[in-house]
């Protein structure tokens, strides 16, 4: 037990350099205690809802599913994003750790996820975006992407549309880094050490994983060829 403690004290002390601690009672009443009415989507590490700050601020808030399944994952999304800010890399604002709560609070990003506007869902048609305002986004990502791979010597590994979100002028902005992975596989086995005690993985991170998954526009498989056995 006092280790767990101990090692929680120890993360929240190297997050609060980068990033403000919140309360779990506070992000409670933000989301009216994680209402279904406020989920904004639904990940495979966990699920984010809008958050009511006050009347002027409003936050994107992720509570994860496993705290110490995703804890790499979790120092991950705040990290990056902070020490490595660009306009098309989505901000996290703050963050909780709390007993076996893990939660990550975003700036809200109110046009949502870019596959929402490109695909179809549940026999609905995509909202239409055109060619100029396609272009800008790809370009935007394009540019993040760039930014990742040259300046800070990291690699997404996971881009799909469903991780990049459109803000009010329809800016791309690149999310959920929690497989990211450092070209230099001596700094991230550092980091790794430092804070999990944990062995190096021994697989590096390709620049290349990224620039395919950024040039795939469509889903693996598609909904209207699944049929009830």
């Amino acid at each position: 037990m006092y280790s767990v403690t101990f090692h929680h004290l120890q993360l929240s002390i190297l997050l609060e350099r980068f990033i403000s601690r919140m309360s779990f009672k506070e992000l409670c009443k933000a989301t009216d205690y994680f209402c279904i009415d406020n989920v904004l989507g639904i990940g495979k590490t966990g699920i984010m809802y809008k958050a009511k700050v006050s009347n002027s601020c409003i936050l994107a808030v992720k509570r994860l599913y496993d705290a110490d399944k995703y804890k790499w994952k979790f120092l991950l999304e705040i990290m990056i994003p902070r020490r490595h800010r660009h306009r098309n890399i989505v901000l996290p604002h703050g963050f909780c750790i709390e007993k076996h709560e893990r939660v990550l609070v975003y700036e809200y990003i109110s046009n949502g996820r870019l596959s929402d506007w490109l695909q179809s869902d549940e026999g609905h048609q995509p909202t239409k975006l055109e060619w100029p305002e396609r272009i800008h986004i790809a370009l935007g990502i394009a540019r993040g992407l760039s930014w990742l791979h040259k300046r800070c010597n990291i690699v997404h590994l996971n881009l799909d549309s469903e991780c990049v979100l459109l803000d009010k002028y329809f800016e791309p902005k690149i999310s959920n880094f929690g497989k990211a992975k450092f070209l230099n596989q001596t700094v991230e086995d550092h980091v790794r050490m430092k804070f999990f005690l944990v062995d190096r993985l021994g697989v590096k991170g390709y620049a290349e994983k990224d620039v395919y998954d950024f040039g795939i526009g469509k889903r693996f498989f598609n909904n209207r060829f699944l049929t009830t056995i």
